[in-house]
């Protein structure tokens, strides 16, 4: 850092005497945005640290209790937030094989069927969610989506309605109608 400095030091003197104070305010500014780039990737290196430690926490959870549909749930979550969706809907599917009924995991592995346009899986899901509750707004939105994208705007429509029947005073659909 200091030979660098010197190093700075003697290119400001000798290239821009004229334009010295804007050479120094642009050199400011590069190296706030390096401040900046750094702290940055130190977030995100201490934000993978605490998903390793979660996941780490949860595999333990798992090791003495294997059955334990919301820690394999939580788990998904975990790859989902990673981007690791292979891994999160694996997590997901033994989340459903342990509990059947468990609606966020249907909604999850929905919503990455969703995302890589499987629809037709998505909507499987979906509907399974619905089958163990049926007042689960959400799931009547996100199904919706997939139907408009489909151009089956009466069921979409429908699926709004459903919406505005459970929560009616959600505004957004009727934004979305």
């Amino acid at each position: 850092p200091v030979f660098m400095a010197s190093i700075e030091n003697s290119v400001i003197q000798q290239v821009l005497p004229a334009n010295r104070p804007a050479f120094e305010q642009r050199l400011a500014w590069l190296r706030r945005i390096a401040d900046q780039e750094k702290e940055g990737v130190e977030s995100l290196d201490a934000q993978l640290e605490q998903h390793d430690n979660v996941l780490n926490d949860l595999n333990q959870n798992l090791q003495t209790d294997p059955a334990n549909a919301q820690a394999r749930y939580q788990k998904g979550t975990r790859y989902l937030e990673l981007k690791q969706y292979e891994k999160a809907l694996a997590e997901f599917t033994q989340a459903v094989q342990l509990d059947p009924s468990s609606v966020e995991s249907y909604l999850a592995r929905g919503s990455i069927y969703q995302a890589f346009e499987q629809y037709d899986e998505a909507l499987n899901n979906y509907e399974q969610a619905i089958h163990f509750n049926p007042n689960n707004y959400k799931v009547y939105i996100v199904r919706a989506q997939i139907y408009a994208d489909l151009h089956r705007y009466d069921e979409a429509l429908a699926d709004y309605g459903v919406v505005i029947n459970i929560a009616p005073d959600l505004s957004i659909v009727y934004q979305s109608r």
